[in-house]
């Protein structure tokens, strides 16, 4: 069995209010079981809030008295104390009655795909909502407490959202990555010489990692030239064919958060022939004077 020491995940902590009952679990990876304390004050820490303790992983209870307050924990296993893992976090305590934002800090969208988050508070009602700092994601918008909209960019975006009542407001930051689905932007690969080595990349757009793969043929489709593989981690099409012509072929990419699929086209030109419009020829008369190759932009094309 492999034993990996523990690393505490919990980013932030909610805040809580005078009076209401208050429950959040801290979340560390790491071989199990994982052993929960709090440290010894350290300069500047207060310890938990009076009211709150801390039972497993859970910081519960209810808190008796507002302020902010600055502690330490520490996570540990079988890898022993040398390899704990120690992690220092606040709590602040508003009035009763104030807004406390509950929504967890880390939130998730895909670029072009619909998203909704609905960010909750406990507290007196009404409470109002507003982006205080920072950039939401472009595509969505903030209406009273409901983020949602269509993503148009990916990227990792910071926003801090704060939530207002007659009593008091709260402030928590958010963290909003947007990933991108992969799009193929090739449909022709240059030409290929039959019977020289081919090597070529399909292009695409999206988050990485990117896996490749060419699907079965369909219809008038004809699959890869025979010699011809593409590369599953790379989409680089490479190998030696024999057989010239002229093949098409469906290629797809995959990530984590999407598929796409692209019909390619790609010739073969023959090294011992010429070839026009798709067949090979015997022979090709310019202005009454046989030719034996031809070349367009650089590229020969027979």
């Amino acid at each position: 069995m492999v034993v990996t020491k523990p690393a505490i995940q919990t980013v932030v902590l909610n805040s809580g209010n005078v009076s209401a009952a208050y429950t959040q679990t801290l979340s560390a990876t790491g071989t199990s079981p994982i052993t929960w304390s709090i440290e010894p004050l350290d300069v500047g820490e207060t310890g938990l809030p009076p009211g709150l303790s801390l039972i497993g992983a859970a910081i519960t209870g209810t808190p008796t008295t507002q302020g902010t307050y600055v502690f330490s924990v520490k996570a540990s296993n079988i890898t022993g104390d040398a390899y704990a893992d120690i992690k220092q976090f606040s709590i602040t305590v508003g009035p009763s009655g104030a807004p406390i934002i509950t929504t967890g800090a880390i939130l998730s969208a895909v670029q072009g795909t619909l998203h909704t988050t609905t960010f909750a508070a406990n507290g007196t009602a009404p409470i109002s909502w507003a982006v205080t700092d920072g950039t939401i994601p472009p595509g969505l918008s903030l209406v009273d407490n409901v983020l949602s909209g269509t993503p148009s960019a990916g990227g990792v975006f910071n926003f801090q959202l704060t939530a207002t009542n007659a009593i008091d407001s709260d402030s928590r930051a958010f963290i909003c990555t947007v990933a991108v689905p992969p799009a193929i932007t090739t449909t022709t690969l240059p030409n290929g010489l039959s019977n020289t080595e081919y090597n070529q990349a399909v292009t695409v757009t999206g988050d990485l990692p990117i896996t490749w793969s060419v699907l079965s043929p369909v219809g008038s489709e004809t699959g890869l030239p025979p010699g011809l593989a593409i590369s599953a981690s790379t989409g680089v099409i490479s190998g030696t064919t024999a057989q010239a012509g002229t093949y098409t072929f469906r290629v797809r990419a995959v990530n984590s958060v999407g598929i796409a699929t692209e019909t390619v086209t790609l010739v073969i030109v023959s090294s011992g022939g010429m070839w026009l419009n798709g067949k090979e020829v015997d022979s090709l008369f310019v202005n009454g004077i046989e030719i034996d190759k031809a070349y367009v932009a650089g590229q020969r094309i027979f």
